[in-house]
């Protein structure tokens, strides 16, 4: 779009890149905020939030809790050759009150940039209850600002998908809860957004943020100040359900296939 920053990585280098030829697990069996233990591989499925065990978002009414590769459910595999599947699937048995189980993975402590462009080739579920999401937090740990690269809305939005940032300064938009935030739904420009690969980027320096779809920008807004006060990390994973709103992210139904797959060709991050 007119006035925004092309998708360019010209004069940077490149600081960050999985292919997926194999998963890359970061010290399975512990917890990610144990200091004490060294990173091993690249990805945790941990989350660094709350006591860093497992991951289900109370916050957000998702019905799927993240599980490691080693579950029965299988909800990270590396599925067609160097293809990531975060795998969403049903319970034989709820686990803490979820009965969907699903994969997140994160970089905290293995890969952490300050500035920057990042991209991750992502094939989204076409499933009722879908949430995928490709993300960033600060390493500093403190919340907002969050980085929303991706964010889908399955069967229910076909041609569209959701970007934006939370954060803590006015920005156009009023005060929604307790922070600003700036999200926008786009629409694709194809009929299907989930029947094929896309790339998701996005790009920010002291001045601007940018984002990106299949490497045209799509969204601009001001860095807010406290994007500069930490580095950030990469987040890849699969929701299931909300009780944010129908609107977005319905429950799952009979009509969910099971399982729902997000695949994930690539990831990679360049610096300066």
């Amino acid at each position: 779009m007119t006035g925004m920053r092309p998708w360019s990585t010209r004069g940077m280098w490149p600081s960050f890149h999985d292919d997926f030829e194999t998963f890359s697990w970061n010290n399975p069996g512990r917890t990610i905020n144990d200091p004490d233990i060294p990173d091993t591989g690249t990805w945790s499925d941990h989350m660094h939030w709350g006591d860093g065990t497992r991951h289900s978002a109370a916050t957000t009414g998702e019905v799927s809790i993240a599980l490691p590769p080693t579950h029965p459910n299988r909800p990270l595999v590396i599925g067609e050759p160097s293809i990531l599947h975060i795998r969403g699937t049903r319970l034989a048995s709820p686990i803490d009150g979820q009965t969907w189980a699903t994969g997140s993975i994160t970089t905290y402590r293995t890969f952490e940039q300050w500035y920057g462009a990042f991209e991750a080739r992502i094939q989204t579920p076409d499933a009722r209850g879908a949430w995928p999401a490709f993300w960033m937090l600060p390493s500093n740990n403190l919340w907002p600002p969050e980085v929303d690269i991706l964010e889908g809305g399955g069967s229910r939005y076909p041609t569209s998908y959701q970007l934006g940032m939370h954060h803590s300064e006015p920005w156009r938009t009023p005060l929604r809860t307790e922070h600003d935030q700036q999200h926008r739904i786009f629409p694709a420009g194809i009929t299907n957004i989930h029947a094929d690969f896309h790339l998701w980027g996005f790009y920010f320096d002291e001045s601007i943020c940018t984002w990106y779809f299949d490497r045209q920008p799509v969204f601009q807004m001001p860095t807010p100040p406290r994007m500069r006060w930490s580095s950030h990390f990469l987040i890849l994973g699969l929701a299931i359900g909300s009780t944010l709103g129908e609107d977005w992210v319905p429950m799952p139904d009979e009509t969910t296939p099971d399982p729902m797959i997000l695949k994930v060709d690539y990831v990679r991050a360049w610096s300066w």
